[in-house]
């Protein structure tokens, strides 16, 4: 189980209200003790540098929005699908749209099973896999494609 942190990032006021980000991030990209007794600038820069470097931007990391597709309708491969839309909600990674049309990639649960994930405007391939559950696929997909951190605001008042 990963542990999280939580990482100011923005203090102001919006409408007379005081602000607060922060992010959420794994507790190995904290910055060391040392970097934190620095002035901000430095102890910026300290953890800018010990970040890894993103993943290069592509269709499927730019992507929001997934349709859902079962190729093969049959009992199993409808139980299979339920259980891949419910993955996908409890992830957030994908806004899950009802049209294929209003979707940015297309997610296609196939017989062997497979898992497939298409640019919706180009039909183009962007990830597969074969064999194993739904679940194990899906896991697959979450390790090579993580969702980026996700970012809350606090807002109180004085």
């Amino acid at each position: 189980m990963r542990t999280w942190h939580q990482a100011l990032q923005l203090t102001g006021t919006i409408a007379g209200l005081s602000v607060a980000a922060f992010t959420a991030a794994p507790a190995a990209q904290q910055a060391p003790a040392a970097a934190q007794t620095r002035p901000a600038a430095a102890a910026q820069r300290s953890t800018a540098a010990q970040r890894p470097p993103e993943r290069p931007s592509t269709p499927l990391t730019r992507a929001r929005t997934a349709f859902l597709i079962n190729e093969r309708q049959t009992p199993a491969t409808k139980k299979q699908f339920s259980q891949l839309r419910g993955d996908l909600r409890r992830w957030r990674r994908f806004d899950l749209v009802g049209a294929a049309n209003r979707a940015d990639v297309t997610i296609s649960l196939g017989p062997a099973p497979s898992l497939t994930v298409r640019q919706r405007s180009s039909g183009a391939v962007l990830w597969t896999t074969t064999g194993g559950t739904v679940p194990v696929m899906l896991q697959r997909f979450e390790k090579e494609f993580p969702s980026a951190p996700k970012v809350c605001f606090i807002v109180w008042c004085r």
